[in-house]
């Protein structure tokens, strides 16, 4: 509920937005891979070709997302990554798990 809770603050504030929105769909990306591995060792083929399909057009969105975010606060000299830990607590105020995995974290593309 904070995540949803975050994205609907975040209505007029377009970094806010680009840095919400790719933690919810980020989360999404943490659940899918453990779900792609229970389908894989039962089998089923069909499934985990379509959630893979999935998964894949969820990492283009992230990354998409982080790569407008890098390019917004390069065009204003702002350091990125202070920013989006600032924007982080300012709209978010749950407790943050999976998604400060920065190696799962798509990189600036």
């Amino acid at each position: 509920a904070g995540m949803w809770r975050a994205a609907k603050n975040i209505t007029n504030d377009f970094l806010g937005h680009l840095t919400v929105i790719p933690m919810l769909e980020a989360l999404g990306l943490e659940m899918s891979r453990g779900v792609i591995f229970v389908f894989e060792t039962s089998q089923d083929r069909k499934v985990v070709d379509a959630l893979s399909v999935r998964y894949a057009k969820e990492v283009s969105h992230v990354a998409y997302r982080s790569k407008w975010f890098y390019f917004l606060c390069g065009s204003d000299n702002i350091d990125p990554k202070p920013k989006f830990y600032k924007l982080v607590h300012k709209y978010f105020h749950g407790p943050l798990k999976l998604l400060f995995n920065e190696e799962n974290v798509p990189k600036r593309v």
